[in-house]
């Protein structure tokens, strides 16, 4: 977790030297965020592999220090002829202490997910309701092109028998991009009328 958090550290300082000089401003369109996940997943499957996902939100700013993002990863691990998905879909809040440039922001999550696990011998799958909560930074590139990094902890409740515990942790360290449907929108230009 240390590199996990040396890395969006390294990324944001990287970002900085080119977009602190900006006036950033606030793009309130809708916009989609691909990313690209490491995940770390919950010991009591029975991997020790750590794997990879493909996530897709969709996101808005809801005011100055709130924005809201919807969508879900799907991850897997592969380890000794077993094989582990995990799809997730949740709803997450990103509380921003700023609005410039490069900016941080805390993350809360709700969800689902639902977990297979299969290998040569049987398949078993349970779908699970979960919370989370992480750190990351938004980094502001272009008018229309934000990089977003962060790493979020979810905690499943798993019911029944299925894998012999009832909490499930995965930790997703995630690096995408963000990109706004609409440019800012320009202020009209003044006109001064001419004298007579």
């Amino acid at each position: 977790m240390k590199k996990i958090a040396l890395a969006i550290a390294l990324i944001g300082s990287t970002c900085s030297a080119s977009v602190l000089a900006q006036n950033s401003e606030v793009n309130p369109s809708w916009y989609i965020a691909p990313s690209l996940n490491y995940t770390n997943t919950d010991n009591g499957f029975g991997l020790t592999k750590n794997g990879q996902g493909l996530g897709l939100r969709f996101g808005k700013m809801l005011n100055q220090s709130w924005d809201i993002q919807l969508g879900g990863i799907a991850a897997r691990t592969k380890q000794s002829g077993t094989t582990y998905k995990q799809n997730l879909l949740s709803v997450d809040a990103l509380y921003l202490q700023s609005r410039e440039a490069v900016r941080p922001f805390l993350l809360f999550s709700v969800g689902g997910q639902h977990d297979k696990l299969s290998n040569a011998l049987k398949t078993t799958s349970k779908s699970s309701p979960f919370v989370g909560a992480g750190i990351g930074l938004q980094a502001a590139l272009t008018e229309q092109l934000t990089l977003q990094a962060d790493v979020r902890r979810n905690m499943a409740y798993v019911s029944g028998n299925d894998y012999n515990f009832n909490r499930a942790y995965t930790t997703y360290a995630s690096v995408g991009l963000n990109y706004f449907f609409d440019k800012v929108a320009k202020p009209a230009p003044v006109v001064v009328p001419t004298p007579a």
